[in-house]
């Protein structure tokens, strides 16, 4: 998710979700701090950190509900 996150900011994306099932964004065992810290401080875009268990639906519902707003491209699911 990380890696597609700045590729999307690189090409012009001003609004970034991160979603979690616990609303952290842990990099520190992948090597990708680098990538959180140049997303939330450098690249210019709005970066959102949210929690979401798609598991179920009124999380969901929160979620959409809460980032509606904001212009949307696409969704990427990086399992």
């Amino acid at each position: 998710g990380m890696l597609t996150a700045r590729a999307l900011v690189r090409v012009g994306a001003r609004h970034i979700v991160l979603v979690s099932r616990s609303g952290k964004v842990s990099y520190s065992d992948q090597g990708l701090e680098e990538s959180l810290r140049w997303l939330q401080e450098e690249s210019g875009a709005e970066v959102l950190l949210r929690s979401c268990d798609v598991s179920d639906e009124s999380s969901v519902r929160a979620l959409v509900k809460e980032v509606c707003g904001l212009p949307c491209c696409g969704v990427d699911d990086s399992n």
